[in-house]
């Protein structure tokens, strides 16, 4: 018997939006039946998962225009093809993830109200482009060489990209509101220097094998940091004048970092994390120097012939910190957990 389930979730979208009926959303066990959209909208919540790890089982969205104009926000996460026609009646839809195959054209631009969208793209996907207003896009699997020209690049201020094919990333510089950027798992190496024209950008995360002209960010106002999968010995004197820089961290830097000295220059430093990424220079004492500094982890499988005694004894690698700094640090991308 298919039922409605309720569930409780902290952060993320509601933070963004916290309209969306508080902190609870809906799942369909099973397929929408005769009833659920009276249910829905006694209930007054206004967000719809249907996901197939939840266990949905329909086989259509048709159900969707019985509820068109009290959803807020949309997940529609299926490992069978579906029509996703139904959601373009959803006119008042301000998040819509997107995980699910389809093999006609999608009308974006039919949700004049869409704020938010994660999508696994696919060419029938286009008409994204032409979606005026977004402010927030996780964008999964983009297959062009270089980034489009996109109808809300005034508005969009946070922007991730994954698992994509660029060569060229210059069109990054028509998002002049940008203040996340995060790029992971690009297949092919491209220029970092476009970057540094985002002015406004407060948290940045790169994932490459080739950091091809990254010293170019050295004059952002960064508030994050993440650097990561780097092959060569990466030189940190570019980070040394982002003053503003709340959290550096690195991940899986193969040939490891050569010196952390240049970050006693950091004054507003307050999370320092170096995952899988030897130090080569390592001087624990700039650590001590650096004011605001409030959590360390280090990687000390990576043959360290030091002691972190005296950073355990100072507090600086107790986890239990970590979330307490990392609270008054809100990213953009929070929407998206």
């Amino acid at each position: 018997m298919s039922s409605l389930k309720f569930f409780t979730v902290k952060g993320g979208v509601v933070a963004h939006f916290p309209e969306m009926s508080k902190n609870v959303f809906v799942t369909v066990d099973g397929d929408w039946e005769s009833g659920f959209s009276d249910q829905f909208r006694a209930c007054g919540v206004r967000r719809l998962f249907i996901n197939y790890a939840h266990g949905w089982s329909g086989g259509s969205l048709d159900f969707l225009h019985e509820i068109a104009d009290c959803v807020d926000e949309l997940q529609v996460i299926l490992v069978d093809p579906i029509d996703l026609h139904p959601i373009e009646q959803l006119s008042n839809l301000k998040s819509l993830d997107l995980d699910v195959r389809f093999k006609h054209s999608f009308n974006f631009a039919r949700l004049g109200s869409l704020k938010r969208c994660a999508v696994s793209w696919n060419g029938n996907y286009s008409s994204l482009l032409e979606c005026g207003g977004l402010e927030h896009l996780y964008w999964y699997g983009y297959d062009g060489d270089t980034i489009p020209e996109v109808q809300f690049a005034d508005s969009l201020i946070s922007l991730r990209f994954a698992a994509s094919k660029f060569s060229d990333i210059a069109g990054v510089a028509q998002f002049k509101t940008l203040k996340e950027l995060a790029m992971t798992r690009n297949s092919r190496p491209f220029d970092h220097a476009p970057i540094a024209m985002l002015t406004n950008l407060e948290f940045l995360d790169l994932d490459s094998t080739r950091f091809h002209g990254v010293e170019a960010i050295e004059g952002l106002s960064l508030r994050y940091l993440h650097l990561a999968s780097y092959s060569g010995a990466l030189n940190l004197n570019f980070v040394a004048g982002m003053r503003t820089l709340e959290e550096f961290a690195t991940a899986d830097l193969r040939g490891g970092v050569e010196s952390i000295t240049c970050l006693e220059r950091l004054e507003n430093l307050k999370i320092l994390m170096l995952f899988h990424s030897k130090v080569l220079d390592l001087d624990l004492s700039v650590i001590k120097r650096l004011p605001l500094i409030q959590y360390v982890s280090l990687d000390m499988k990576r043959g360290y012939n030091v002691s972190l005694k005296e950073l355990e004894a100072l507090g600086l690698c107790d986890e239990w910190r970590l979330d307490a700094v990392r609270s008054n640090i809100v990213r953009p991308s929070d929407a998206f957990e």
